[in-house]
């Protein structure tokens, strides 16, 4: 079998696991992703084994995950809740080898378009859905909110940021017109589906990178006529073959919950949602306080409340004190500066933009063991590696 057709079946296997991370997260359809993931890393090993130069690539965003991971599982020496912090060692350790491995296959292959292949295949089956193109026997709405094959509004709202990144960074590179325009509709669709899922975090970070894009193409008249093109159609599709008055409701969804969470911390509203997470941050900064270096252990916010806190920075602080919380956000700083050394000047800011909104999910997610959201870290790492002007990645060859 020639070389170039097994890099193309790896590929095509990263591309349907990446979709599958966005299709199949929920049980009991969970199992086809954690399928794909180990037949996609089985593939690998036998191409190593099979391939003369066994070349193991690591950086400096691949360990500091792994030394953050390292320092969480040894919380459950110290932990309030050993089964729960336990169980959250198992998946460290199993996103650890997965993390290093998905970097060797971006670096050793070239094949990081494939991977923004599956986030978008993922988003197309979602655009699907809310079209009423593809039904599926579980419920897709969350009351008014619509949540696709996600299971939360929230989640499919930071997954179509991650979808209209994808495709930003997509229209960066040589590509053909068909596919320029495909990527524009995607962000365009992408953009319609955080509206109907009433996502704050979502609206926000989502049009806030389609802000920076669509600024950045106003300096070239052939690229902004690109965009204009495919939004106009995609209005016009709106207004004669959809409900608009559903989608004016939305939109006055959409207004009323940034406008309350506004006056919710201006203390002139009493929002539920913004309430609750506003207390679960002065909770765990209240643990923290008490246990500032190590923590309490890793996933142990539910222990006292049942859940999750909504918040990384907050859920690492209480779990695994400043040592952790240090640990894992020096993998934005690595990437920052990757980002800052890369010579084209348009994808550096778009990475930059990307990298700052997936920074900003945090503050109304946890996002430590998301697989999707890893993955996304160490693409950039790998693509901001691959233009810069010096590189000075370590390699290992055994």
């Amino acid at each position: 079998m020639k070389k170039d057709i097994r890099v193309s079946i790896l590929a095509s296997l990263l591309t349907l696991y990446s979709a599958s991370q966005i299709i199949f997260p929920l049980q009991p359809y969970i199992f086809f992703s954690n399928l794909l993931n180990l037949i996609l890393l089985s593939y690998y090993l036998l191409l190593t084994m099979l391939d003369e130069n066994r070349k193991f690539y690591i950086n400096d965003v691949v360990i500091a995950y792994a030394l953050f991971s390292a320092f969480a599982i040894s919380s459950v020496f110290w932990t309030v809740d050993p089964v729960t912090s336990g169980n959250k060692a198992k998946t460290l350790i199993l996103l650890t080898i997965n993390n290093i491995i998905m970097y060797n296959i971006f670096k050793r292959y070239d094949i990081g378009n494939a991977f923004l292949n599956g986030i978008i295949l993922g988003s197309f089956v979602n655009y699907l859905i809310a079209f009423d193109i593809l039904h599926l026997s579980m419920p897709t709405y969350l009351g008014y909110r619509f949540f696709g094959t996600m299971g939360n509004p929230n989640a499919l709202s930071i997954t179509m940021v991650l979808s209209v990144s994808a495709s930003i960074i997509y229209l960066e590179q040589d590509i053909d017109r068909k596919y320029k325009i495909l990527n524009l509709l995607n962000i365009i669709l992408a953009l319609y589906l955080i509206i109907l899922t009433v996502s704050r975090t979502g609206l926000i970070l989502g049009f806030f990178i389609a802000g920076v894009y669509a600024i950045s193409m106003m300096k070239s008249l052939k690229r902004f006529l690109y965009l204009l093109s495919v939004v106009l159609g995609f209005i016009g599709y709106i207004i004669f073959f959809t409900d608009t008055e559903k989608i004016v409701k939305y939109l006055q969804d959409v207004y009323i919950r940034l406008a309350n969470v506004v006056e919710t911390l201006a203390g002139e509203a009493m929002e539920r949602s913004t309430l609750e997470r506003k207390e679960y941050i002065e909770k765990g900064l209240e643990f923290f306080s008490n246990h500032p270096f190590r923590g309490i252990g890793i996933d142990t916010f539910r222990y006292y409340y049942g859940g999750y806190s909504h918040n990384n920075f907050v859920e690492l602080l209480l779990g695994v004190g400043l040592i952790g919380e240090i640990l894992y956000y020096s993998i934005f700083i690595f990437l920052f500066i990757k980002i800052y050394h890369i010579y084209k000047k348009n994808l550096k800011i778009y990475l930059f933009a990307i990298t700052f909104a997936i920074l900003l999910v945090d503050m109304g997610s946890v996002s430590y063991y998301d697989k999707l959201i890893l993955l996304m870290l160490i693409y950039i790492s790998y693509i901001a590696e691959k233009y810069q002007l010096s590189k000075s990645q370590p390699s290992f060859a055994p």
